[in-house]
Parts: C-alpha cells; structure tokens; sequence
C-alpha cells in the first residue's frame, strides 16, 4: 500500500492483532499505528518506508498487552520503530530481527510516562545509519521501564548521536542490560547513560564491542549522574577502541549518588583517558571499582566535590593511574557489584 492519509493499518483499542507480510510506504502518519491494544499482538515480516511518522508505532495509556515485533524492515520514517507508553499500561515486548535504516529519528525509540511499566527484549535487529540515536530509551514520571539489549549490530552515520541512550527523570526507573552488542561509526557516545532528578538506573554493561572511525566521537561508555539521582552500574569485558576524548567517562554531580565497578574492559585509541572518573557539584558520592582493564591512555580519577571512593585494586589495571587527592582506597570486596 502507498501515499495513505494516515496510517495504512491502524487500529484503537484492538486485541488478539496479527500484522504479518504487508508492504507500506508514503503514509501520512505511520505505516502500522496501535493504541490502547491489549492481550497480544504480532508484527512481522512486514516493510515500511517513507512514511511521515514512524514505520511502527505503539502507543498504550491502558491496558496490558504481550507484543512481538518481529522480522520487518524500517526505511526512510520518522522512528523505525516507536513504543509510546504511558498512563497505567503494562506492556510486555520482544523485538528482534528488524532491519531499521535511514530513519530520521531512533531506529527503535522505547519510551515510558506517567506509571507505564515496560519489560522490553530487544535482540538480533540490524540497525543502520539513523539520522538519530540507533536505539533510545526513556522513563520519567513514575515509570518503569526493564529492558534486555542483546546480540544487536549498529552502525553509526551522524556524529553528535549515540548508540544506545538511556535517560531517567523525575522518578522514572530503568533497569537495562546491555550485552553482546556491536556499535561502529560516527557517533557521539557509544552507550549513554543519563540520571536527573531522583531518577534511579541499574545497568549492566558487559560484552560490547564499541569502536568509533570518525575524528569527533566522544565515548564508548558515558554515564552523567546530576541532581538526586542513583545509578548503579557495571561495566565489564567491553572492547573500547578509538575514541578522541575517553573510552569510559563517568561524571557524578548535585547531590547524585553512584556505585560503578568498570572490570576486565580492553580500551585503546582513546585521545585523553581510557577512564575519566570524577566527582563535582555540591555533594556528590561516588563509590567505584577499577580492576583488570587495559588501557595505554591510562585512568583519572579526580575527586573536586563530594565523596568519592575507590577499593584498592587499582594496581591489577594496565596502564597508569592518575589518583586524585581526597580519594579514599577501601579493601577490595568492600562495594557489593551491581
């Protein structure tokens, strides 16, 4: 189907939905569209393109829905694919095995308000040279998003834009792991990660592989911790290689709080640090693990606000590091992993 007035398949307050094997382009909304659909619903196979607003799109404010979205291609929309969530629903969701490229926004934007509750598998999608983040994820108000990110293949085109992006505000919830992954381009942050307000986040990054080919790209691991918020985080057995500032860059500011254990990582290329660590702002708290990686550009660590601690296993790092003065070193084992 082509050049519809709105969405070429559309459907409000639906159940029990199977969308399988259509071909749509050139709507004036999004090429599939559901809200408010609930009990299950399957998208696969099909192909959108060029359509104004997203190649899929699911918006829920009620309701508890079990989705899949698997199998399609996204070219040439607004988000490849979008999960709108809000309200009081409840949505369960697996997307896996998509191509999602040249779309103008994320290739996969999952995003939760109001007391919306996620759990979200994204798995196996080839994701390719979005004008935007490849993937995005957001939870403010009181939402609650869980999300596994696994196995996915992204290639960057646009510097300036991330990878991956996660970001809580106000008091939204995210619990992600990120595993298996390969992110390569031009890109500003590999995997991103920011907290504002007394937003909380648990994150486990383990297994990526990160790698930047353009002059410009920040990090592969960048995490901002601002305002009142909590994050808990380990990043462990990445491969990092060639970005201009640092491969891991953690930054804890406000009166934010942060446990964060970086463990077994393999960082080169990067043009300052393979470790940047600081704390700054009125009253920030840090407490940090750094063991086993190797980095030639070394590890900073700088304490100008606030608390911040580190165990004493900072010798089984190769590379130098720079330990700033009001560190304090705690027994290894001290600070319970994420």
């Amino acid at each position: 189907m082509t050049t519809a007035a709105q969405s070429h398949i559309a459907g409000s307050n639906v159940s029990g939905v199977n969308i399988n094997r259509n071909t749509l382009s050139n709507a004036t909304v999004a090429g599939i569209r559901l809200m408010n659909a609930s009990g299950t619903a399957n998208i696969a196979n099909n192909m959108t393109s060029n359509n104004t607003s997203d190649g899929i799109q699911v918006a829920n404010a009620i309701g508890t829905l079990n989705l899949s979205i698997s199998g399609n291609t996204a070219n040439g929309n607004a988000n490849g694919i979008a999960l709108l969530m809000s309200g009081t629903s409840q949505t369960t969701a697996s997307i896996s095995g998509n191509s999602l490229t040249n779309n103008a926004n994320p290739g996969i934007n999952v995003s939760g308000v109001g007391q919306s509750q996620l759990t979200v598998l994204i798995d196996q999608n080839t994701i390719a040279t979005n004008a935007n983040d490849a993937l995005r994820f957001s939870a403010t108000n009181d939402a609650r998003l869980m999300t596994t990110v696994s196995n996915n293949q992204i290639t960057m085109g646009v510097l300036g834009f991330d990878g991956m992006d996660f970001s809580v505000a106000n008091k939204g919830f995210i619990d992600a792991t990120v595993s298996g992954n390969t992110i390569t381009g031009q890109m500003q942050e590999g995997i991103d990660l920011n907290l504002n307000g007394v937003g909380l986040m648990v994150a486990r990054v383990t297994g990526n592989t990160i790698r930047s080919t353009a002059a410009g790209s920040q990090s592969a691991v960048s995490a901002l911790v601002a305002d009142t918020s909590q994050l808990f985080a380990r990043v462990e057995n990445n491969t990092i290689s060639d970005f201009d500032v640092e491969g891991i860059d953690l930054d804890v500011v406000g009166n934010a709080d942060s446990l964060f254990a970086i463990i077994g990582n393999t960082i080169s290329g990067s043009g300052m640090f393979g470790v940047d660590a600081e704390t700054n702002g009125a009253t920030p708290m840090l407490d940090l693990v750094l063991q086993t990686n190797t980095s030639g550009s070394g590890y900073n660590l700088l304490e100008t606000n606030g608390v911040f601690r580190a165990e004493d296993t900072l010798a089984t790092n190769t590379g130098a590091v720079t330990l700033g003065a009001g560190i304090d070193l705690f027994p290894a084992g001290t600070f319970p992993l994420p």
